[in-house]
């Protein structure tokens, strides 16, 4: 995979417009995410948490110290980035900013150990970042979607309340988990090479040059938003349809 890149993990970046969308939207989103998923994680990210709380982790004198981002395998993290603000980060800031740049797109988490020797952990998390505009760039992820309608609107009530829905959610999730490792089929395996170059070629041949935007973290990306709806239909074997739902989608979310 691209960067070394966890296999199989992504992580999303919901854009919403601006500051008071991202507090509001993070908080019904704690309470409802801490009703369906077995450990959750929220953090908001300034400048401030960056020097202090989300530091980088450290192991000292045999001990690794105690740290908000010391999360069990399956956990969901959610990362509000809206309150970073413009202005210059000390050394350590900047260390702890990268460190959440790389688990973000790399599902790995750096640890600071004595001698300042530092070492990458595989991070299995489900990983949220809600950003605004202006910060959506700050921690770059695997997948990102705009919520325009959130502007200015109030969010509708979390069904934290409805034990029915819950239970749906909870029984749909622990479903598409227990498939393993989602496989591609062969004619996955055989169309998808072709669709990403024809899909080259023709953006070359629109913008009249030879250079094109669309690259190998592109490519593995569809391929992760194909294994995504193959879960969601709860089949271990992603075919076709759910190949051209994922580029369409990955298009769509591009030029949105």
């Amino acid at each position: 995979t691209p960067q070394g890149t966890t296999l199989g993990c992504a992580s999303l970046n919901l854009v919403l417009p601006n500051s008071n969308s991202c507090q509001r939207f993070q908080q019904q989103l704690e309470k409802t995410l801490a009703t369906i998923v077995p450990c959750l994680q929220s953090l908001s990210v300034t400048s401030q948490t960056l020097g202090t709380t989300l530091s980088l982790p450290a192991k000292k004198q045999g001990r690794i110290l105690p740290h908000a981002l010391q999360l069990p395998k399956g956990a969901t993290l959610i990362l509000n980035v809206c309150e970073m603000t413009e202005g210059k980060l000390s050394p350590e800031e900047v260390v702890a900013l990268q460190m959440l740049q790389t688990l973000a797109q790399s599902h790995k988490l750096d640890y600071r150990f004595e001698g300042n020797m530092r070492l990458s952990f595989e991070a299995d998390w489900r990983i949220i970042v809600l950003s605004t505009p202006q910060t959506h760039n700050l921690v770059p992820c695997t997948l990102q979607a705009k919520w325009d309608g959130a502007d200015g609107t109030p969010f509708s009530t979390p069904t934290t309340n409805n034990p029915v829905a819950i239970h749906k959610f909870r029984s749909h999730l622990q479903a598409c988990r227990a498939l393993g490792n989602t496989k591609l089929s062969e004619a996955v395996l055989d169309r998808a090479p072709q669709d990403f170059c024809r899909l080259r070629e023709a953006e070359r041949q629109q913008k009249n040059t030879t250079t094109t935007t669309i690259q190998e973290e592109d490519f593995h990306r569809w391929l992760t938003w194909t294994r995504l709806f193959a879960r969601h239909r709860q089949s271990a074997t992603a075919e076709i349809q759910d190949w051209e739902h994922a580029v369409t989608l990955d298009r769509s979310l591009a030029t949105s």
